[in-house]
């Protein structure tokens, strides 16, 4: 079954002080900035990928978008 997904609410944005001009999150699944959300787990997931995609996969692709980040992380001398 596809990922239930919401674009992200001018309202939200503002909340949080950012502008609607930039995409500040990417896809857990394949790094496109989106503005859809799967608000259930709070993870960023694009359209396309929610249609392609279950609810299990997230848990996953979280742990390797978090892995991958503690890479580049590294691999540029930054500690986290």
């Amino acid at each position: 079954m596809a990922i239930p997904v919401q674009r992200e609410s001018v309202h939200e944005l503002k909340r949080w002080g950012i502008g609607l001009e930039k995409l500040i999150e990417v896809c857990v699944f394949c790094d496109q900035p989106t503005r859809f959300w799967n608000t259930k787990s709070n993870t960023p997931v694009c359209p396309d990928c929610g249609l392609d995609h279950t609810v299990a996969d997230i848990g996953p692709a979280r742990a390797a978008a978090c892995a991958k980040k503690s890479r580049n992380a590294r691999s540029a001398g930054v500690s986290v």
